[in-house]
């Protein structure tokens, strides 16, 4: 049952004149206020009223982009540019030059989204590369992992006070190492599972699916077959985390993503014509409820198929007060829509309408950057 039906004793905020009690709501941190609006229905109305700076991305105190669009000239080609999603002006815009970066992956790593840049390079096998275009720094080669087959997903987390101190996690389908910038070295997790239970933690590279292990509360979460598994990244072990999928759902049909520190996974079914964004419970028995659903004249948007062309991967990815989803792109048009979950709407994104050669890739990553 939602916390919004039960009623409650009066309390000290109940009895605030609506003034008032917007002027206290509107004090709390954008994460604050989003949990907020499950206490009642009176929050439930009030918060997305609120026309505050911080819940309209008006002069927030860093800049951050998300999602983030690569583009490459040629496959043979080093030369690769960046584009972000500006939530505060609304609009695309073209980021730093990529000045010195080797041939690499049009793909950066997972991240937290915190200043630093991560990439594959083509040329050398499991060569990963880090460096903040913004900073004029050259970039900087990490050490190859001792384990260079099996890969399945690198996560670049920058530490939170300190932009250069770094920790790049490598999840693969028999280990996972951890790397760790003040070492210059990969280590093992300090934890391992005993060898009884070393199966439980392996995990499978799907075919052509992209995987991104959302990061929340310290945890990345990861799918293996039928439940997801998650890392403590802070004790750099595997937990006891088996967490069952949506109802009716695989692995290959859905997407996970964090947003305001809760793991959330977006389901479709294409049949039927829907989209389900569910979100994880976290007391006994944890598992998934559905909270949001695509209106259908946006999902068919997302679900127009080109001549020739088949159906892509759906992806997704949480960021402040909004989620995106889109697919993978199969030609050049981004359709990206966006859910803004503060005030429970839904809208198409505006257009990414740069100009990209014939022979061009073009991706979007499920990722942010914040100067």
């Amino acid at each position: 049952m939602s916390t919004m039906d039960v009623d409650h004793e009066p309390a000290g905020m109940d009895d605030l004149q609506e003034d008032v009690l917007k002027l206290v709501l509107q004090r709390l941190p954008l994460l604050d206020a989003i949990r907020a609006r499950v206490v009642c229905k009176r929050w439930w109305n009030i918060v997305p009223t609120l026309n505050t700076a911080h819940f309209l991305d008006v002069n927030p105190p860093s800049v951050s982009y998300c999602p983030l669009i690569f583009i490459r000239d040629s496959e043979e080609s080093n030369s690769l540019t960046w584009f972000g999603f500006n939530s505060t002006r609304g609009q695309w815009e073209r980021l730093c030059p990529l000045p010195g970066l080797p041939q690499v992956d049009i793909r950066p790593l997972n991240g937290n989204g915190k200043s630093l840049l991560g990439f594959k390079t083509t040329t050398e096998l499991s060569q990963l590369v880090v460096g903040n275009p913004y900073m004029n720094q050259s970039w900087r080669r990490i050490p190859v992992s001792t384990e260079t087959w099996g890969e399945v997903a690198n996560i670049l987390l920058v530490d939170k006070e300190d932009p250069a101190v770094f920790q790049i996690i490598a999840i693969k389908t028999a280990v996972t190492e951890v790397y760790n910038s003040y070492l210059d070295s990969w280590m093992p997790p300090r934890v391992r599972p005993g060898r009884d239970r070393l199966p439980e933690y392996t995990v499978e590279c799907i075919k052509n699916k992209r995987i991104n292990p959302p990061l929340c509360q310290g945890l990345l979460y990861y799918y293996r077959k039928e439940i997801l598994i998650s890392f403590d990244v802070e004790r750099e072990q595997w937990t006891d985390d088996a967490i069952p999928l949506p109802h009716h759902t695989t692995s290959k049909s859905f997407q996970l993503l964090e947003y305001a520190g809760n793991l959330f996974a977006a389901t479709e079914n294409v049949a039927e014509g829907t989209m389900t964004v569910w979100g994880l419970r976290r007391t006994q028995p944890q598992g998934f409820t559905p909270t949001a659903e695509m209106p259908r004249e946006l999902y068919a948007v997302m679900t127009e198929k080109h001549k020739g062309r088949k159906l892509m991967q759906l992806r997704a990815v949480g960021h402040k007060h909004r989620m995106f989803f889109w697919r993978s792109l199969n030609n050049k048009t981004v359709n990206i829509i966006v859910f803004d979950f503060l005030r429970r709407e839904w809208s198409l994104l505006p257009s990414f309408n740069e100009p990209t050669p014939r022979d061009s890739q073009v991706f979007v990553d499920a990722a942010s950057f914040e100067l």
